[in-house]
């Protein structure tokens, strides 16, 4: 089956969070004929203008009014607002089958689109394509302003240079053809914090020389939650360059051929990297930075030049696991000496590995993985339901959960929101007949029931079926709080969670252990309620891609289970990992944001269960107490600590990397 047949998207034509380019007002020509960046120029900036609308009215209306603003203290802090507390509906830009013609960088030109911190506001900014073969955007050839040197995107999702807030980018399902003669072109630029993705996306250069500066990039400040995966890269400098020392990228199943320089440059970024297939003669991974620190694995690196390393390793902290090379001179070589003279990278740690207890192996966990299920997009318009059909209001106020249960119960495999905030106060059961829940980034309140209903989910997956479920596309932001958790898994049933981002709601829990858990992208937290973990897994096979939990302790819990981590974000003080009753648990990079006082829980917990971390930490506030236990492990009733300043350096502060933690207590 082609990319094209297994991903075809086709929205259903009610759906108003979709924008079709092709469609009034901006009349996108797909015939690749007359150039369209002036209309989506034009598409960008009104996707972004009601944040900084948004953003303006509602901070004049809480300075104006502080005793009506509800005290949630992410969105407004006391020299103003950084978030905005009640979005603008969402909206995605839609490109059908064709060719759009651009002349130019695709960026919004709004230079007003700030918070209180001089941050941009880049959030929501979704491209999505009918399918990576068949949508095409395309550089026009021999473009001004794309020569050597410029470094020039022909999408950039970040305007300006840093920010916290930008939340839920996305890129998926099409081809970024950057042209012939522009060798200063770059693919894709693109950013997001604490969830965003790129999926099933080619960055190509249709050059007879294969021109170009770099086919994906990641180059400013503060990128977080992004999860990169499915994408291919033919051709350029650089196939792809992720840079900057802060926080956390993770890629997955990246295909580069054809670079003239490397394939994959990791510049003093922590990244996490699954799934690598090279085709170059050029090394296939070059890793640059002190502040390095990166976990690489399952790969495969072909076409090496025999004068040719196929891994290239600086100053930095790099784990390898199961990588095969072919062609190149040796496996690995760090600064200059050859260091896996072999063809095979088996295991490699290129610093300490950190044990508190005689292990009978220092190797990692190397946990069984399962990939995400692929479950087939409902191209039948009579495949949807939408909630609002059903008589939701998506109002803020109007009590939609018998509409939302109702929509659910018809029987269609898939249901859908429109833009809208979605008052729920009870407790709403998916069943087996439901297939796909997709809020299509809306926005959910929780009624004063429901915020009492403390230990209950309030979406219930409650039966078994064959066919995974998947729940996806929320941004839920401060009228979804309270002491339920967003998802109660009451079956065994294969969940996936994607692309679903809460700012004061915990995230998950089961009832039933049993299960298989697929997270891609999801951040959330419950200040409200720090005492619940944010994750708690009982006795499930998990599988989570880019997990951002915060606020609370612990962070993630996995009691008697098994857990594998590509990528991750934790923050605050609260312990990130705690494994419990047996449970095994793999992290393969991520950072730890952290900030740490006096009398913090212990970061990484491990009792008396099987733990294998590669990770580091990040400076998300000043270290006030440098002999904080960041791994606590118990075993037999001994109880063993590292403080942080047994930890190898990032730089010369007081950042740490954890090149490989390993605690194999419990059964073996």
């Amino acid at each position: 089956m082609s990319n094209s047949e297994r991903h075809e998207i086709r929205f259903p034509a009610g759906a108003e969070a979709v924008v079709d380019v092709t469609k009034a007002p901006y009349n996108c020509d797909p015939t690749g004929k007359e150039d369209c960046t002036a209309a989506l120029v034009q598409a960008l900036d009104d996707l972004v203008r009601p944040w900084r609308d948004a953003f303006e009215r509602q901070d004049a209306f809480f300075r104006e009014n502080p005793f009506e603003y509800e005290g949630l203290f992410e969105a407004r802090k006391s020299h103003g607002m950084i978030f905005v507390p009640v979005p603008p509906p969402a909206r995605l830009l839609y490109f059908p089958h064709g060719t759009y013609l651009v002349s130019d960088t695709l960026r919004y030109t709004l230079r007003d689109l700030q918070n209180c911190n001089r941050f941009e506001l880049p959030q929501l900014i979704q491209f999505r394509g009918q399918s990576e073969e068949g949508t095409v955007i395309k550089l026009a050839d021999r473009c001004p302003g794309f020569e050597a040197g410029t470094q020039r995107p022909v999408i950039d999702i970040m305007g300006g240079i840093s920010t916290n807030a930008a939340f839920q980018n996305s890129v998926e399902d099409l081809t970024i053809d950057v042209g012939s003669g522009n060798p200063g072109a770059i693919g894709l630029v693109f950013f997001a914090n604490n969830t965003g993705a790129v999926r099933h996306v080619t960055m190509r250069s249709s050059d007879p020389d294969g021109a170009g500066h770099c086919g994906f990039s990641i180059r400013n400040r503060n990128a977080s939650g992004v999860l990169v995966r499915d994408i291919t890269v033919r051709g350029f400098d650089c196939g792809v360059r992720i840079e900057h020392d802060r926080l956390a990228v993770g890629l997955e199943h990246v295909r580069v051929s054809g670079q003239r320089c490397c394939g994959v440059h990791i510049d003093r970024q922590n990244v996490s990297l699954r799934g690598l297939v090279s085709e170059n003669a050029v090394p296939a991974l070059k890793v640059t930075g002190r502040e390095a620190v990166v976990a690489f694995v399952d790969s495969q690196l072909q076409g090496g030049s025999p004068a040719e390393p196929a891994v290239v390793l600086g100053e930095g902290h790099l784990f390898a696991r199961n990588v095969e090379t072919e062609g190149y001179s040796c496996a690995l070589r760090r600064l200059g000496a050859t260091e896996v003279p072999e063809a095979r990278i088996d295991e490699y740690v290129s610093s300490t590995v950190l044990t508190l207890f005689a292990e009978e192996s220092r190797r990692s966990l190397n946990l069984p993985v399962e990939e995400t299920p692929e479950i087939p997009w409902p191209n039948d318009p009579g495949q949807w339901a939408c909630v609002n059909d059903f008589g939701a209001v998506g109002d803020g106020e109007t009590d939609d959960t018998e509409a939302i249960r109702a929509a659910i119960a018809s029987g269609q495999p898939a249901v859908y929101f429109q833009p809208g905030i979605y008052r729920i106060d009870d407790v709403i059961d998916l069943p087996a007949s439901l297939r796909r829940l997709n809020f299509m980034k809306c926005d959910l309140a929780a009624g004063d029931r429901l915020r009492l209903r403390h230990g209950v989910g309030a979406f219930r997956v409650t039966e078994d079926a064959p066919d995974p479920l998947i729940i996806e596309d929320l941004f839920a932001m401060e009228k979804w709080r309270g002491g339920q958790y967003f998802v109660e898994h009451a079956s065994r049933r294969t969940l996936v969670l994607s692309d679903i981002h809460m700012h004061f709601c915990a995230g998950y829990f089961n009832s039933v252990e049993g299960g298989k858990v697929f997270i891609e992208s999801m951040f959330c937290m419950n200040q409200f309620r720090p005492e619940l973990p944010v994750f708690h897994f009982k006795g499930q096979s998990v599988w989570a891609r880019q997990i951002n939990p915060e606020r609370n302790n612990p962070e993630i819990l996995n009691d008697g289970g098994m857990l594998w981590i590509l990528g991750f974000k934790t923050e605050m003080h609260g312990t990130a990992f705690r494994t419990e009753r047996g449970g095994r648990t793999e992290v393969l990079g991520g950072t730890i944001n952290q900030c740490v006082a006096e009398g913090a829980p212990p970061t990484i917990v491990n009792h008396d269960s099987q733990v294998s971390v590669v990770c580091s930490t990040t400076d998300w506030r000043p270290i006030t107490a440098r002999g904080h236990i960041l791994i606590e492990e118990r075993r037999d009733g001994t109880t063993r600590r590292l403080k942080w300043s047994e930890f190898p350096r990032r730089h010369d502060g007081d950042l740490v990397a954890i090149p490989l933690y390993i605690g194999r207590a419990g059964p073996r």
